[in-house]
């Protein structure tokens, strides 16, 4: 090289200049390398991006040919004239125009002041607790038990002695109590011997000693400042602020400073206290269990109802040396939760309400049964609402193309409030059992009738799968409000002709499967629209609850990255494994030939198995955003059935009226009292049908596993199965 370049110097060239002749040949040939490598890219992506259109084009012209459309377009929400649209009608579109959030009907249909109602008009306390600072010897003969609070353990006072309890005199209020940044362990020593306090510091605290994931529990500093208070009431503030809990031997008078349990709450319960509690709330509420008559009807709330009424609670004297106020969560949470076997049906917890200065009456939060009479008086207060709703529900269509939205976002769209259709859809069941415990089968034909219109708000175009599948509870819930009547034998001829009507123009399948071309078309929509970051919100969040992941996750996930820097060609992949895959879906249900097929079902889950065990970039978003509609398919099958079979069971309960058996055969039904058999959905057969010895009737499907079982229930043993998914779906009918 050194003879070259002093070769070129005598021809005149400079040596400088010839190393930049060398470096920019060097340049070029990288630039030259560099343009070709973005060629090839971009050829790559050009290509992909062809093949991806044509794969999409060819996928959507398969489809049309089976007479199914992925084009989001075809999906958009109809509008119609206001004066044609139940959303348009007075208080409608507040009441259930679209979100989750709650109305003021919602509010005043609550829970809680039916209870607060019932509580006004009967006395059902279960204990009445007086907080006092001293009780003498004739108040201890009354009380049933008495308790000591120190504002943090509940315990058990000793009446065997006949002489007055008190707390002692009572410590002075202090104008002024603060600290600036001092260990937490001189705070509770200086508060302690302010109120003449003895006590040890249990060694699990462990401040400066490892806890049980390894970590140094560090003692903290702390800065407070408190006015007129005890050093008391300060000190035990200060121990529930970081979760430490005063416990006091009596005998000896000193107290243990230890860590508080979780599982106390917020208060801890000595355990002679708890035992007695539990054994004074059992006696107190067994009379009223043992009270609740055969006849009754569990609502869809879970309350009970029965046609008279329980017999008034005698409460329990309960009295509270208190060292502190007391509120309605601390009084309520000194009873126990759970009472033990035989009183499954006494409530699921405690609330309590002020009766004056320092007392409070206890209640469960549900009774063992509740008057008919009570509910309907109750929920009466509501029959403008429900006036208004009736009139809104003679409206012939229901649409929410006007309540705003993206159109071109199909996440986006509004959505009726469902928690409000399924509150009003549970009170009109619940009246509809009151009026049939009280012998009014006219009235509960007019509650049940409008939970059935009341499936018209959920009926707006396009179908969502959401919609439809709220209508599949519903309508479950009008089944068995309906199959109360009937084991009540409550329903009149009339009622049963009226309800055979309704029952007979319930046809399920057909909107949940728009539901499910519905849900595939917005898929492919949204992911040719949305960003890349918004995928896990709107897929994987959405079907599965999962929590907000944090940016470094969300920008190496390999979705994101695929929306992000990928051919766009490979979204369009995506598209047709999920237009396919949901095609699989989509055949469960043969709507004009009003059959689920479970093999298909099984298809359609192996399919989107398939998509997850083996993800590759023509598929990765397809695997998760495609999920399965396995339960939602056998679901819909169960509950078409029952409104089938109360529609044959009604058939069958006018027959026997009128002849006083049931027939050999359904088909002895037609056309007296049915005018058409529904055939079984599973297998497109006749319903299983045959009289019993005890003069009833065994009527069933053959249920998700095709097979017929005889008629028999079979429950999973190991809890891998889903309800329904064993054995037959019976309808069994009162013994006569």
């Amino acid at each position: 090289m050194s003879e070259t370049l002093n070769d070129t110097a005598r021809r005149g060239f400079p040596a400088r200049g010839l190393r930049w002749v060398l470096n920019w040949r060097r340049m070029r040939n990288a630039l030259v390398a560099l343009a070709c490598g973005a060629t090839f890219v971009a050829a790559i992506y050009t290509e992909e991006n062809w093949r991806g259109r044509r794969a999409w084009a060819e996928c959507k012209r398969e489809l049309a040919a089976k007479g199914e459309m992925v084009d989001w377009a075809a999906y958009a929400p109809v509008p119609v004239p206001d004066a044609e649209n139940i959303l348009k009608a007075p208080k409608m579109a507040e009441w259930f125009g679209g979100g989750r959030g709650t109305n003021e009907l919602l509010a005043r249909l609550n829970l809680p002041p039916f209870a607060e109602f019932v509580n006004r008009r009967r006395s059902n306390a279960v204990a009445e607790v007086t907080v006092v600072t001293a009780i003498g010897p004739d108040e201890l003969k009354n009380a049933d038990l008495v308790l000591h609070y120190n504002c943090q353990v509940l315990s058990l006072v000793d009446t065997n002695e006949t002489g007055a309890k008190s707390l002692g005199s009572p410590s002075p209020i202090l104008p002024l109590i603060q600290f600036e940044d001092v260990p937490l362990t001189t705070a509770i020593e200086n508060l302690a011997r302010q109120e003449g306090l003895n006590y040890i510091l249990d060694p699990k605290v462990g401040y400066g000693q490892p806890d049980e994931q390894g970590q140094i529990r560090t003692q903290p500093n702390i800065s407070f400042r408190w006015e007129n208070l005890t050093a008391r009431r300060a000190l035990f503030a200060l121990l529930d602020t970081y979760g430490l809990i005063w416990i006091e031997d009596a005998q000896l008078g000193i107290g243990r400073i230890t860590l508080k349990d979780p599982a106390d709450g917020t208060v801890r319960i000595e355990p002679e206290a708890r035992a007695r509690l539990l054994a004074l709330t059992r006696n107190a509420i067994r009379p009223r269990l043992e009270a609740v008559p055969e006849l009754r009807a569990k609502g869809a709330q879970l309350y009970t109802f029965v046609a008279g009424t329980l017999p008034d609670a005698k409460p329990l004297q309960v009295m509270v040396l208190a060292e502190c106020p007391l509120d309605l969560k601390t009084v309520a949470d000194f009873f126990p939760r759970e009472l033990g076997p035989g009183f499954a049906n006494a409530g699921f917890g405690w609330r309590a309400e002020s009766a004056g200065s320092n007392s409070f009456r206890v209640f469960r939060d549900r009774e063992p049964a509740y008057a008919a009479a009570d509910y309907l008086a109750w929920s009466d207060r509501f029959q403008p609402d429900f006036d208004l709703l009736r009139a809104a529900l003679k409206r012939p269509q229901m649409s929410q193309a006007s309540q705003g939205g993206d159109a071109q976002r199909p996440f986006s769209q509004p959505a009726p409030n469902y928690v409000c259709i399924r509150v009003l859809a549970q009170a009109f069941a619940q009246r509809a059992q009151c009026h049939l415990l009280l012998g009014q089968p006219a009235a509960a034909l007019q509650e049940l009738t409008l939970i059935n219109e009341l499936r018209r708000l959920l009926s707006g175009k396009p179908v969502t799968l959401v919609a439809a599948m709220i209508d599949v509870a519903v309508t479950g819930l009008y089944v068995e409000t309906l199959t109360d009547g009937l084991r009540l034998q409550a329903w009149r001829e009339p009622e049963l002709v009226a309800l055979q009507q309704q029952l007979g123009e319930i046809e399920l399948l057909p909107r949940v499967q728009a539901g499910f071309r519905r849900e595939r078309a917005a898929m492919c929509q949204t992911l040719q629209v949305i960003p890349a970051n918004e995928f896990a919100e709107i897929f994987e969040m959405r079907w599965y609850d999962k929590p907000n992941s944090s940016w470094w996750q969300q920008h190496t996930d390999p979705a994101y990255l695929l929306l992000k820097f990928a051919p766009r060609g490979w979204v369009f992949q995506n598209l047709v494994a999920i237009a396919r895959a949901e095609q699989f879906t989509v055949a469960i249900i043969e709507a004009d030939q009003r059959l689920v097929a479970p093999a298909k079902a099984a298809a359609a889950l192996r399919e989107v198995e398939r998509l997850a065990n083996h993800p590759s970039p023509y598929t990765l978003l397809a695997s998760r955003a495609v999920p399965h509609f396995l339960r939602a398919a056998s679901i819909l099958a169960q509950n078409q059935t029952k409104a089938d079979q109360a529609l044959v069971a009604c058939g069958l309960e006018r027959c026997h009226r009128l002849r006083g058996a049931y027939p050999e055969t359904l088909a002895a039904l037609v056309p007296q009292f049915i005018a058409k058999i529904p055939h079984d959905l599973i297998n497109g057969q006749p319903l299983k049908y045959r009289r019993t010895d005890d003069g009833s009737f065994l009527l069933y499907s053959v249920g998700w596993n095709e097979k017929d079982d005889g008629g028999t229930v079979v429950e999973s043993k190991d809890g891998t199965s889903a309800p329904g998914d064993l054995g037959d779906w019976v309808w069994r009918s009162a013994a006569k």
